[in-house]
């Protein structure tokens, strides 16, 4: 019998975020049928602990220098001690490792956006540097937006370049939501780490317009070094008494069927798994015009995608709670489009390819 593949992951972080929820994601469900090690560049391991127990795992913490070079060679010889079948990197901050010696192994690079720091272009500096380093590697994106970027920018080949659209498990969704009574104030909700990209000071301002029409309450579901100065916005804004800071939730799921809304603020996003669970659980999305987020959408969510401006994104969401009938014809023809085309088993047969094992049967619920 031959052995598992093993696979050396490289991350910025280990903590929440999609990329992680990804990675958690695929290895419960190759479980044995892959080996993994990982190495988080800051030291978080934390979503570790929601993989399976049947999932073989290293964690690997190195004690790397700052100078560039000296860490090179650092990952040389770590990439030499583990012997992986593939070094997969994932985003910016981790494409220094795409330099270490690796013969006979096969190199992917997974991206899945920029920073804040990359919000109107990118830098000239990181375009030529991921030419040189993506030069013989795979490189997998989750979004057609990253797809141009890849090809026209870093000028990886057609035949290098993987679109891999992220997928969710259906079977943790219901079907179909029931609406709130008209005695109820609505529920406006988000899920994201409370980080600049994400731009909640947006979403506050929002939700403190939206507040002057209508009785309504602001879920934020998540948390990070932002939490603290948004909780004082709030109150600023006079809105504290009507916004649930819910922190950091493992399995958020539950909590979509209870908004009315769901509204994204951010400054850049590809392809965002919240936007994707809020429409598996029939939510209408309120979201700034980023990424892929206008295409990934059904056609009747997407003008409810908007510019990237507190006023815009309290009109879609007025726009919503006003007109149940918009809100209804949204809840199902965002169900559709993610049956459609965003099962995880297709996600999951992507990277069996990528990984070089077969794919698993279907189960009835992946988490």
């Amino acid at each position: 019998m031959s052995r598992a593949p093993r696979l050396l992951h490289v991350f910025h972080s280990l903590g929440a975020g999609g990329a992680q929820t990804r990675f958690t994601r695929i290895a419960n469900r190759f479980g044995s049928n892959l080996q993994h090690a990982v190495v988080a560049l800051n030291g978080d391991y934390s979503v570790l602990n929601q993989l399976h127990p049947d999932v073989p795992v290293e964690a690997i913490r190195p004690a790397l220098k700052p100078q560039m070079f000296i860490r090179v060679g650092q990952y040389n010889t770590l990439v030499e001690r583990f012997s992986p079948d593939r070094l997969i990197t994932h985003n910016w901050g981790t494409i220094e490792w795409a330099l270490a010696r690796r013969s006979g192994i096969c190199h992917i690079h997974i991206e899945d956006g920029f920073g804040p720091d990359e919000l109107d272009g990118q830098k000239l500096r990181r375009v030529l540097f991921r030419r040189i380093a993506l030069r013989n590697s795979e490189v997998v994106v989750p979004s057609r937006t990253l797809m141009r970027i890849a090809r026209n920018f870093w000028r990886i080949s057609s035949d290098r370049l993987h679109y891999v659209p992220n997928g969710i498990a259906l079977a943790d969704f219901p079907k179909s939501r029931t609406g709130k009574s008209g005695s109820e104030r609505a529920v406006i909700g988000t899920v994201a780490a409370l980080r600049p990209e994400k731009n909640i000071a947006r979403l506050l301002e929002a939700f403190a317009l939206v507040k002057r029409d209508l009785s309504c309450e602001l879920r934020i579901i998540g948390d990070g070094p932002d939490r603290s100065g948004l909780e004082k916005l709030a109150m600023k804004l006079g809105i504290g008494s009507s916004v649930v800071f819910c922190g950091f939730l493992a399995d958020p799921r539950p909590q979509y069927a209870q908004f009315d809304v769901f509204a994204l603020s951010s400054d850049t996003e590809q392809m965002p798994y919240t936007v994707l669970e809020a429409m598996a659980s029939g939510v209408p999305v309120v979201a700034t015009d980023v990424g892929d987020i206008k295409t990934i959408v059904s056609g009747e969510n997407g003008g409810l995608i908007c510019p990237r401006n507190s006023a815009a994104l309290a009109n879609g969401i007025l726009r919503v709670l006003k007109d149940p009938q918009l809100a209804e014809a949204v809840s199902r023809s965002n169900r559709i489009k993610v049956e459609e085309e965003y099962d995880i088993e297709r996600m999951f047969g992507a990277f069996a390819r990528l990984y070089g094992v077969p794919h698993p049967q279907p189960e009835s619920a992946s988490r």
